[in-house]
């Protein structure tokens, strides 16, 4: 097995152990769910975040096809991954996802649209 093959087996077990062990706060609303047999062999990990306005943005990640649905009051999108240092960066001509840890922020056309940060502990 290749090296890719064994990360995209293993990330969401990872991922699911990880957040399932660990300590959650009321303010803790970062969800993540985790598919791999939805008929194409992709790799599917679906996770959701809210604000502090109590919103909700909804990310499907392919990471077999290197992007990202968002689901984002009534706008649905689809952006391509970038090559972040770390965390997350997708993007198309118009909207960008940027996230770090449960950090997530969503912009369109260059304006924070969307901005959780539920490090401040």
């Amino acid at each position: 097995m290749s090296k890719k093959t064994i990360l995209i087996l293993v990330l969401p077990l990872f991922l699911l152990v990880y957040n399932s062990c660990k300590e959650t706060t009321p303010n803790d609303t970062t969800k993540i769910e985790t598919s791999v047999d939805n008929g194409t062999n992709d790799e599917i990990i679906n996770s959701t975040a809210t604000d502090s306005l109590g919103r909700t943005i909804t990310m499907i990640f392919n990471n077999s096809q290197d992007n990202v649905t968002v689901i984002f009051e009534g706008d649905t999108v689809l952006l391509t991954s970038q090559k972040p240092a770390s965390g997350i960066w997708y993007k198309n001509e118009n909207f960008e996802l940027r996230g770090k840890g449960k950090e997530t922020v969503f912009s369109k056309d260059g304006n924070v649209i969307f901005k959780n940060n539920l490090n401040l502990l």
